[in-house]
C-alpha cells in the first residue's frame, strides 16, 4: 500500500507543526506530509487528504469550511466552543479534537459530521533531547507570559498566578517563556528548570508537560484535557497539594516517562485512523 499524501494547514513552528514531524518520523512508510503555514492563502490541492489544525484560518475564508478539509480543533473547554461557533461545517465534515473533552464538545456542537474521533498531541523524539538531570528543585517553568496584556488574555484559564503562589509555597524560583518564543526555543526553555508546572483550568492539550518530560524534565499539571486521558502522575488540584509535588517532581519522571510512551503510540494509532478516514472522504467527494 503506498503512503498516503497529506496536508497540514498549521503553524510549523509551533506545536501542531512539531507534532506533524513526529507523526511523518514515526510511520514514514506509511505517511508522506507536507506543511501549509495557516497565515497563508490556501486553494484546494490533489492530497489524499487536507488536515486543518488552525481555527483562524477556516474562520477567516469561507473556502476552508467544507468537508474536504479535515479540521483537528484544540481548545479548553468552552472556549472551544467560542472559537469553532463563527465555523459553518458542512454534513459529512470530519472532525477531531486533541483530548476527550474536546472531542464530546464538537460532537454535540457539530451533529452533523460524519465522524468526530480523538488525536492527542504527543512529542517525538526528534523534536526533543532527553538529559539526565540530577541535584534539587530549585526553578519551575511555566509555557506562558506573566505580563499585563497576557493574563489579561489567557490569565483566566492558564493562571499564572496560581503558578506564582505554587512557586511562592514551594520556596522556587519562577521562570516564564519570553515575549513571542517560538517552538524551537523550547528545548532551551526545559533544559533551564527543573520542573515544569501546568496550572490550567481548562485546556485541549496542554502540551508543555508531554514536551518537558521528553526533555527528561519532570512535570506537574491539573487534571485537564490529555493530562487527564493520560492519568499522567503529578496531577493536583490545589496550590497547597502543588507546592507539596514539587519537592517530590523527580520521582514522577520514570512513571510520567512510561505514560508518555503508551500515550504516543496511541496517538499515532488515532491520528492515522483519522488521516485514513479523511482520504477515504475526500476520494469519495472526487468520485461523485
Amino acid at each position: 500500500m503506498s503512503a498516503l499524501h497529506a496536508l497540514f494547514i498549521c503553524d510549523p513552528n509551533w506545536s501542531t507543526g512539531h507534532v506533524v514531524r513526529g507523526l511523518a518520523a514515526t510511520v514514514p512508510s506509511a505517511l508522506h506530509v507536507e506543511l501549509h503555514d495557516w497565515r497563508q492563502p490556501y486553494t484546494d490541492s490533489d492530497h489524499d487528504a487536507v488536515i486543518c489544525m488552525s481555527i483562524t484560518g477556516p474562520a477567516r475564508n469561507p473556502g476552508w469550511r467544507t468537508p474536504r478539509i479535515a479540521s483537528v480543533l484544540s481548545g479548553p473547554g468552552e472556549m472551544l466552543l467560542d472559537e469553532v461557533k463563527p465555523l459553518v461545517f458542512e454534513p459529512g465534515v470530519v472532525l477531531a479534537g486533541v483530548s476527550n473533552e474536546c472531542a464530546e464538545l464538537l460532537r454535540a456542537a457539530y451533529p452533523q459530521a460524519a465522524t468526530v474521533s480523538t488525536t492527542p498531541g504527543f512529542a517525538h523524539p526528534t523534536n526533543f533531547v532527553w538529559r539526565d538531570r540530577r541535584g534539587p528543585i530549585r526553578r519551575a517553568g511555566f509555557v506562558g507570559r506573566s505580563t499585563t496584556q497576557h493574563m489579561q488574555v489567557s490569565g483566566p484559564v492558564k493562571r499564572p498566578e496560581m503558578f506564582k503562589k505554587i512557586c511562592e509555597a514551594a520556596d522556587v524560583e519562577p521562570v516564564f517563556t519570553e515575549q513571542d518564543y517560538r517552538f524551537e526555543d523550547m528545548q532551551r526553555f526545559y533544559d533551564s528548570v527543573d520542573v515544569v508546572i501546568s496550572t490550567s483550568s481548562a485546556e485541549g492539550g496542554p502540551f508543555s508537560p508531554i514536551e518537558s518530560i521528553a526533555c527528561g524534565v519532570p512535570a506537574l499539571s491539573t487534571d485537564v484535557g490529555i493530562i487527564h486521558d493520560m492519568e499522567l502522575p503529578g496531577r493536583f488540584e490545589t496550590i497547597e497539594e502543588a507546592a507539596t509535588l514539587v519537592k517530590h517532581a523527580r520521582g514522577f519522571l520514570p512513571a510520567q516517562r512510561e505514560a508518555a510512551a503508551a500515550h504516543a503510540v496511541e496517538a499515532v494509532s488515532s491520528w492515522m485512523a483519522f488521516i485514513t478516514h479523511a482520504a477515504a472522504v475526500r476520494s469519495a467527494e472526487d468520485q461523485q
